[in-house]
């Protein structure tokens, strides 16, 4: 575990502050506070990602905090398949709770893209839209297939704002894949260990934040840094991050216990993060070519692989070791 050295912070962004950050002319970073004055349409959307935190399964346990995956997904280095993510907790549960879990996920994600594409600058959401023209118009997240989206990736979706369900017909649905997460929080990535995104920006939204009362909210953790700028965003309610991946980027612990202050104390949002296999795949899919794109499935990284595992597999293969263990008599 390490400390964080606030006198090498070039950039403290506090919890009322938004902004557009750029090094050499090139924007690396954006924050947009109060991203919507429809408080209980976030509450909807805080709602269902708590229900999908204590149904789904976490996907980083290694890391503290819950990270939920949804839409489509490539499936488990094992049995890769491309279908919607198969990540029930329990089967005993109503079937149809299931079902309106994903719905409601696919909703949430879709009230998303639209602050995105009304927020963001053009920059970030050109980025996605073009990549949406790589895998096709059709390919949303469409609550498991019952959202009847078109072949320009429109179709239907329902929020509930005050006890009262409104159906919007004709809206664009999200980008097929995204994730849920409560109290989560990881150490600086290493981009460089890790495989690409197939976009260059991912986008977050901080959906809810209730701390220790007794601390000021920048003691009680939970924050996003970028540090390969020196930038700190302090977490806060109703926030809409977007930062390259590319980027060293990590957030920092909470300063409850997650296991006993969890329920307490909580900070849950979401994010469109995809796995670099889906495209190629769905691309192959789309051909016909079944074998090819289960071969395609089978032999990508994929951004759900522990960057770990994957500087472990470098220094494997690392001249030094490679020569020890020949030594030994035996390969990597």
């Amino acid at each position: 575990m390490f400390s964080v050295d606030l006198n090498r912070l070039q950039k403290d962004v506090k919890e009322n502050q938004s902004g557009q950050f750029f090094c050499g002319g090139e924007l690396v970073l954006v924050v947009i506070r109060c991203a919507t004055n429809r408080k209980q349409l976030l509450q909807f959307i805080d709602t269902t990602i708590e229900k999908v935190i204590d149904t789904r399964r976490n996907v980083r346990k290694e890391d503290p905090g819950h990270l939920s995956q949804m839409g489509l997904s490539a499936g488990s280095r094992n049995a890769p398949q491309l279908n919607w993510v198969k990540n029930i907790v329990s089967r005993r549960r109503n079937v149809g709770e299931h079902a309106l879990n994903d719905y409601a996920a696919s909703s949430c994600f879709t009230v998303f893209w639209q602050f995105i594409k009304t927020l963001m600058p053009d920059e970030v959401v050109s980025d996605f839209e073009d990549f949406m023209k790589t895998i096709g118009g059709d390919s949303r997240m469409d609550g498991n297939k019952s959202m009847d989206v078109d072949v320009d990736g429109r179709g239907e979706f329902i929020v509930s704002i005050g006890g009262t369900f409104f159906r919007f017909h004709g809206a664009e649905l999200a980008p097929p894949a995204g994730v849920m997460s409560e109290n989560y929080c990881r150490q600086v990535r290493f981009p460089q260990l890790l495989p690409n995104q197939p976009h260059k920006w991912a986008v977050s939204l901080t959906t809810s934040r209730v701390h220790d009362s007794s601390m000021v909210s920048a003691d009680n953790g939970g924050h996003f840094y970028v540090a390969e700028y020196g930038v700190r965003v302090r977490a806060a309610a109703n926030t809409i991050i977007a930062w390259r991946p590319k980027d060293y980027h990590g957030n920092s612990l909470f300063s409850f216990d997650g296991e006993n202050g969890g329920k307490q104390f909580y900070q849950r949002g979401l994010s469109f993060i995809t796995s670099n296999r889906l495209p190629k795949a769905m691309q192959l899919l789309k051909e016909d070519k079944i074998k090819e794109a289960e071969e395609e499935l089978l032999g990508a990284d994929g951004h759900d692989e522990h960057e770990d595992d994957v500087f472990v597999g470098i220094l494997r293969r690392s001249p030094r070791l490679a020569k020890k263990n020949g030594k030994k008599g035996g390969g990597v």
